[in-house]
């Protein structure tokens, strides 16, 4: 019982701090956002973000929470990742969708800002397409890891995502 408690508790402080540094550097891009650049340029850049956030969360077509369901509904197989090959199937699909996803968005990213989008939203949307693809992919990788009761890993995933994020902003 003392065993399943620490563990249990362990777990949770990793969600919390993986959590709380998914929101910190969040928050720091933000921040280093709105020093840098203009108003009329952040407010293109937000435009565009949200659209490759929401495209992100589209492109897996709900793979991610098939997965979930499928390989949490397995027999469990102690210290054994259950639904790896189902895995590798649901994200080359995944990724695959969103590669083509963000090609299109990169294509059409003119005529987006053409119908009515924040001026500057196309050079946001062309810079950003790509990110469509690790958006897709850590959503996943979190529900193959959370269908395995690997949560704190599952939770990590999107954090190191945000982190990344954030130090790829550094370098624009």
């Amino acid at each position: 019982m003392r065993d399943a408690r620490r563990s249990y508790l362990s777990g949770a402080a990793v969600v919390w701090a993986a959590r709380m540094a998914s929101f910190a550097s969040g928050f720091a891009s933000l921040l280093l956002l709105t020093r840098i650049l203009s108003q009329a340029t952040f407010g293109a850049y937000s435009f565009a973000m949200n659209v490759v956030l929401l495209l992100g969360l589209l492109a897996v077509l709900g793979l991610d929470r098939a997965l979930l369901y499928r390989v949490a509904a397995t027999a469990p197989a102690p210290g054994v990742l259950k639904g790896t090959g189902l895995v590798l199937r649901v994200t080359a699909a995944g990724v695959g969708f969103a590669g083509v996803v963000a090609i299109l968005l990169w294509a059409f990213a003119p005529q987006i800002e053409a119908a009515g989008a924040p001026l500057g939203a196309a050079f946001w949307l062309a810079a950003l397409a790509a990110a469509v693809v690790p958006l897709a992919l850590t959503r996943i990788l979190a529900s193959w890891m959370q269908a395995n009761h690997r949560v704190a890993i599952g939770i990590i995933v999107p954090a190191i995502s945000d982190a990344a994020r954030a130090g790829l902003l550094g370098l624009v």
